[in-house]
């Protein structure tokens, strides 16, 4: 080995594992050309990471009454009341608005019908991220009703399944909208036809 760096016109510079790991983060096995230059490695994340809106933690200040949100159709404040919700939390006063402002402007209805952008929420249980998302979805089917599938709601546990049902029988109630729940206690096929059942 000793023969072959002699011969070679390239001088090979080897650096020990501490040095690479202080310039770049990372451990560099083997040498590198002295010419070579180490580009670092910069981290990239989508805005709505990067920047996420913050809201307030405290679910019993600045609560926003529901008639308050001009967002909010007549059927659906009136169903609020009914359940005497009469304040929204924080994550619902940020969130609806959010989605229902795309569906207010049009600039998500695509081919296949209103698509909103994507939305993430970290919150704890009982903050109201539920109310956040079945609202605007109930509100925007209400004026589109067709016979075809028109949301699907995924979730993690059976329980959590048949609690989302529920909340969303409560706003469609009175409604020409269907709430169907497949949780895998039926059959494949019985859970398929009570989705896509016209009737």
């Amino acid at each position: 080995i000793s023969q072959e760096l002699q011969d070679s016109p390239e001088e090979t510079l080897v650096e020990t594992p501490e040095d690479n790991s202080k310039e770049t983060g990372f451990t560099v096995i083997g040498g590198q050309k002295k010419d070579k230059k180490v580009k670092k490695v910069k981290r990239v994340l989508p805005d709505w990471l990067a920047k996420p809106t913050i809201i307030n933690s405290d679910l019993s200040s600045n609560l926003i009454p529901v008639e308050k949100n001009s967002y909010l159709t007549a059927h659906i404040i009136k169903k609020l009341q009914q359940h005497d919700i009469n304040h929204l939390f924080p994550v619902q006063s940020a969130v609806i608005p959010a989605i229902l402002s795309q569906m207010q402007t049009n600039s998500y209805f695509g081919t296949g019908g209103y698509e909103p952008s994507d939305i993430c929420i970290s919150a704890p249980t009982g903050s109201g991220k539920t109310l956040a998302y079945v609202l605007p979805i109930v509100q925007s089917l209400l004026r589109r009703v067709v016979c075809h599938l028109r949301a699907l709601v995924i979730l993690p546990t059976k329980d959590l399944a048949n609690q989302v049902k529920q909340v969303f029988e409560m706003f469609t109630e009175g409604t020409n909208l269907r709430v169907g729940l497949a949780s895998g206690s039926k059959s494949f096929s019985k859970d398929q036809e009570q989705l896509v059942d016209p009737r």
